[in-house]
């Protein structure tokens, strides 16, 4: 019937099923009542009270199970059914199954558990409560109607039906009856405001198994902890607020205070727990934000979250706040001592971290080494060395004694922050307290070496990291070779290369080659540097397009001759090298250096008219170039390869007039206005504005003769 859209049907085999007494499964009640009370919230009025009451009804409880058996009191009540005594026994019948013969237990559910369930209450069929219980869904559904009829308006859109399911509930409890009931023995007008006060948080929720006999003023914690935390993972942190007052609600419902705020903090505590679970940190400060009222003193756990929470969120200000509240019900942990120690970075507060460390170990407080280490790290990462220093140095408040680790972490955090003294001083006070160096030790104080240019230095440290009697890997001898080459001694790193080559565990790599190519080329030995690839490719190691760029730009340092840097280029490039405009302008630049520019000039158009590179060339190769011109001096060159760059645009077949684009053609126009041939340079400029102005093939045409009027006028 419910597939077939009859809602006659449906109502015809409801009535059946109530004369014959029979269980309903609570599955055909659950997918059947949708059909049989069609769009409660449509304004139009439904064809007979029943099925506008049992409407009314779903749209408060929203639950399809429990409006099943509220349509069975309301069509005994409104005598739609032939006797009310029919549906009264159907219920009776059904409750006496769910109980089982002879005092058994029914082992499937009938419709009296699932509905009575649902609904909040249990009605044993020897109590005679389920008169009480249909007068009082009754007057319920009385008042929803006149609710409902007063808010038809508003809440039409469905967007706007959790707000209007709180007017209603406001305006029930307005006429007097109480907002929190226990049981469905009590008054009808308890129960009354009982079910017009629940309103699920999830309104197309199914009844399941685990809600059955389950009471909504005795709703388990456990399970009510347990939905905040799925709908934490579900994405709906922005509901928490109000998921969380409509548990706390249905979970304490005739509680004492003390146990309602026991019940929030637990509650609480699942949120944040789900919260940091699901890095929703901002979104755990805003429940909190909300339910503070509600917790009292709160728990350890609810604090300590807390605080994970803003450090987290980056709302430090609050730490302090967590962190005594925390203090004064339990000893901190070592998680609650590292978040404060990030607090304390945050704000560069070293007397407010001595002050912490001066009282936690007063209380007793003894952390683990790892906490110590984390500490100083974070410290560090903040740039707050002098805070990590003195966590470093308190010794009271840690069971373990210092470890390598801790050192490594501090010499690295003093290196970062440049000071080298420190470094080299904790590494005399590792040997002190007996700690041997790690070869992470030796890596950190090596990069030292290297950023001061300490060589004197770098070579004892080695030295020391040889005899220690740890493996050398490819970082120290890479590191090594850095302070070589920072010190200018390239013919010791030639010959530390040489050394690693022959030892297979410390074979060069990538970063080892690029470092003495770079170093040659900076000093303009290019033909050492091509040596150095060589050994690279004899060695597999493919060079990449930074590393082959390196080599070119050698041949910038001092004037060579454009054969020799056009015999470089060729090599590159048959060692992979794809020229992209970061190699055309290296070519430039080296050109310059010999006043070559009708060479660069030549080489640019030579590229833009192969295939394979990519067109149009970047304009700012002919601005570089032009300047390049006019400060040594050659300014009708400036204003060819003005000249030049149009044409070579007008080339491209773009389907545009003029591909020069406004901006570097009055970039070129200034460049060439300080030059004797500035007229020819405004005449092109303005030969451009008109081409893109007018547009089209004439226009082109147009600006081609332009051209070619200006470069005879700077060549005759």
């Amino acid at each position: 019937s419910s597939q077939s859209g009859s809602s006659t049907t449906s109502l015809v085999k409801f009535q059946a099923w109530a004369k014959r007494g029979e269980a309903l499964p609570p599955s055909a009640l659950c997918y059947s009542i949708p059909y049989l009370v069609r769009r409660p919230w449509d304004s139009t009025p439904l064809e007979n009270p029943t099925r506008k009451l049992a409407c009314l009804v779903l749209t408060l409880t929203m639950m399809p199970a429990l409006t099943a058996f509220l349509f069975f009191a309301l069509s005994g009540t409104l005598g739609c059914c032939e006797k009310y005594s029919a549906a009264k026994a159907a219920i009776d019948s059904s409750a006496v199954r769910a109980q089982g013969r002879e005092g058994t237990t029914c082992s499937k559910p009938s419709i009296f558990d699932s509905v009575l369930g649902c609904s909040g209450g249990y009605v044993s069929a020897n109590n005679g409560n389920a008169v009480a219980l249909a007068e009082a869904v009754l007057v319920a559904a009385m008042l929803v109607y006149f609710a409902y009829r007063t808010q038809r308006a508003a809440v039409s859109d469905s967007s706007a039906r959790p707000k209007a399911c709180n007017q209603i509930r406001r305006q029930i409890e307005s006429k007097g009856f109480p907002r929190r009931a226990t049981r469905f023995g009590q008054a009808p007008s308890a129960v009354a405001a009982q079910l017009a006060a629940h309103t699920p948080d999830r309104p197309n929720a199914v009844p399941n198994a685990s809600s059955v006999g389950k009471p909504i003023a005795a709703v388990p914690l456990g399970a009510e902890a347990d939905a905040l935390a799925e709908a934490v993972k579900c994405g709906r942190v922005p509901e928490l607020p109000r998921l969380f007052e409509a548990a706390l609600e249905r979970c304490c419902v005739s509680a004492a205070a003390a146990s309602h705020e026991a019940a929030a903090s637990k509650l609480l505590l699942s949120c944040l727990r789900a919260c940091a679970t699901w890095k929703c940190f901002r979104g755990a400060l805003e429940v909190f934000d909300n339910v503070e009222h509600n917790i009292g003193a709160g728990s350890p756990g609810v604090w300590s979250l807390l605080l994970y929470s803003a450090c987290q969120a980056g709302e430090f200000q609050r730490c302090q706040a967590f962190f005594d509240r925390l203090c004064a019900m339990t000893t901190p942990s070592c998680h609650d001592f590292l978040n404060m120690s990030r607090y304390f970075a945050y704000q560069h507060d070293r007397g407010g971290l001595n002050r912490m460390l001066h009282n936690l170990s007063g209380r007793g407080c003894r952390f683990d080494g790892v906490t110590r280490n984390r500490a100083i790290g974070a410290c560090c990462a903040a740039g707050a060395v002098e805070l990590a220093e003195s966590i470093f140095q308190c010794r009271n408040a840690f069971s373990e004694d210092l470890d390598v680790v801790a050192f490594n972490t501090l010499i690295k955090g003093f290196g970062i922050a440049g000071r080298h003294a420190q470094c080299f001083g904790l590494y005399q006070e590792m040997h002190s307290a007996g700690v041997s160096p790690s070869e992470k030790t030796f890596g950190i104080l090596l990069d030292v070496c290297s950023s001061s240019r300490d060589l004197a230095r770098a070579h004892c440290i080695f030295e020391d990291l040889a005899g220690s009697g740890l493996p050398l890997n490819v970082v120290h001898y890479t590191t090594y070779m850095k302070c070589l080459v920072n010190a200018g001694d390239i013919g010791a790193a030639t010959a530390l290369l040489e050394k690693m080559r022959r030892s297979p565990r410390t074979a060069p790599d990538l970063v080892t080659y690029s470092m003495l190519i770079k170093a040659h080329a900076d000093k303009g030995c290019v033909g050492d540097a091509l040596g150095v690839l060589d050994q690279m490719l004899e060695q597999a190691i493919t060079p990449d397009a930074v590393v082959l760029n390196i080599i070119l730009s050698g041949c910038c340092v001092r004037p060579v001759a454009p054969s020799h840097v056009l015999a470089v280029l060729k090599k590159l490039m048959s060692h992979g090298l794809e020229p992209s405009t970061v190699t055309l302008s290296i070519v430039i630049k080296a050109f310059a250096k010999t006043e070559s520019f009708s060479q660069a000039l030549e080489l640019l158009e030579e590229f833009s008219r192969r295939s394979g590179f990519v067109y149009p060339l970047e304009p700012r190769l002919f601005a570089q170039l032009a300047q390049a011109s006019v400060r040594t001096g050659h300014g009708r060159m400036a204003v060819e390869v003005y000249a030049t760059m149009v044409i070579v645009s007008l080339a491209g077949g773009t389907g545009r007039a003029c591909p020069v684009g406004e901006a570097i053609s009055t970039r070129m126009l200034q460049i060439c206005s300080s030059t004797a041939y500035g007229t020819a340079a405004r005449a092109l400029h303005e030969g451009v504005l008109k081409a893109k102005q007018v547009g089209g093939t004439v226009a082109s045409d147009e600006l081609r003769l332009a051209v070619s009027t200006v470069l005879h006028h700077v060549r005759s």
